[in-house]
């Protein structure tokens, strides 16, 4: 058992060294003797006591209550007072200091024993009860932070479907009033603006669906067996026909075929997430690339996948790209190129979910290339 360190403060040479008898005596360590109130201050911080005797009067300047009151506000140390001295006077100035105990000359070694555990237990609560207090504060910021994040969430959300609501109810509008009046041509385009809105909007409730996820509980990663060259070539084909030919998609895969533990639906998420912004935010005409390799990591060597998605187009300026996988955010270059700002939150979230991690190297009008690892093996997801 850790023996209690105690600080003896007493200007008394003989009755100084008698204290410190009893107290070696009762099992505890006595870190040093002092007679003076400035160098009692300068030992308490040096020894870190558990606990100080002090004496009221003391030689020089500083008194035991003024040095009491300096020790205590700068170390929090319990104090208790030995003095011959039990007047009112003097026990109203002694309170300023927060003293733990007091013992009137001369003591009892029982009495010293007792009043030492009672203010090492007074001190212990005192300790609880602050912890539980910043324990109890931090709760308070953390239920008004979500507080906040689900008011800015839901505001947010809000804005995001004004415009296509808004877009879907003035065409509608146009269109039973004045549709027999415009040509084919425009009724047509009204159509696709309406057609465009509610894309835009199930895209969003998706988002925010699989955003929800991770707020109530993260989904289940179910890993499986897949050809990594041929679930690429297979994507990139999707989105070479989504995309017809405003882009050239390139894929570099794996010299040899390869089979990996993969979450399909995860890698599938990320990859079109990636490669639909590489497309969107690059001019026409320019190559997308997906690429696929292998790499070691940690001190076992284990092995890792790395893929990539690069683009030539926009960039994102290197000060805003700390906020990048921040929800809702965009980059300020993005101009009037649709987007909820979801997508890449929701893309690092899952790829952490799979135990991986996600980079982004970019400047503006130099283009972006993501890199995404993840093991191959299911390991300890951290979330």
């Amino acid at each position: 058992m850790t023996q209690v360190k105690v600080l003896v403060v007493e200007d008394e040479a003989i009755s100084a060294e008698n204290i410190a008898i009893r107290l070696q005596k009762q099992g505890y360590a006595v870190v040093g003797i002092v007679d003076a109130g400035d160098v009692a201050i300068e030992t308490a911080k040096r020894t870190s006591p558990d606990i100080i005797l002090m004496d009221i009067m003391l030689k020089g300047e500083v008194d035991g209550i003024r040095a009491a009151s300096e020790i205590y506000t700068q170390l929090k140390v319990p104090i208790v007072y030995m003095t011959a001295f039990a007047d009112r006077d003097t026990l109203e100035r002694s309170k300023q200091a927060q003293p733990f105990g007091y013992l009137v000359k001369p003591f009892k070694p029982q009495e010293l024993r007792a009043t030492i555990e009672i203010a090492l237990h007074k001190k212990s609560l005192e300790a609880e009860a602050d912890r539980e207090m910043e324990n109890a504060q931090k709760l308070r910021q953390h239920a008004e932070a979500i507080s906040k994040l689900n008011s800015e969430f839901v505001a947010m959300i809000a804005h995001e479907f004004r415009t296509p609501i808004s877009t879907i109810s003035l065409s509608t509008e146009l269109l039973e009033k004045r549709g027999d009046k415009l040509s084919g041509e425009k009724r047509e385009k009204r159509f696709k603006h309406i057609h465009e809105s509610i894309s835009s909007m199930t895209k969003l409730l998706d988002d925010v669906q699989l955003l929800s996820l991770d707020r109530n509980g993260s989904p289940s990663v179910n890993y499986s067996n897949i050809d990594l060259n041929i679930f690429c070539e297979d994507l990139l084909e999707e989105i070479q026909f989504v995309a017809q030919e405003t882009h050239s998609l390139r894929f570099s895969g794996l010299k040899e075929s390869t089979t990996a533990s993969i979450d399909i639906k995860i890698l599938r998420h990320v990859l079109i997430n990636l490669l639909s912004n590489a497309i969107k935010y690059s001019p026409i005409g320019s190559e997308v690339s997906l690429s696929v390799s292998t790499i070691q990591k940690g001190s076992d060597r284990q092995e890792w996948l790395k893929f990539g998605v690069e683009d030539h187009g926009i960039g994102i300026p290197v000060h805003e790209q700390a906020q990048l996988f921040s929800s809702f955010f965009r980059a300020s270059n993005v101009g009037t190129i649709p987007g909820t700002g979801l997508g890449l939150a929701i893309a690092k979230k899952f790829v952490r979910l799979h135990g991986g991690q996600i980079y982004c190297q970019s400047e503006a009008g130099q283009g972006t290339l993501f890199t995404i690892e993840l093991p191959t093996e299911p390991i300890a997801q951290n979330h």
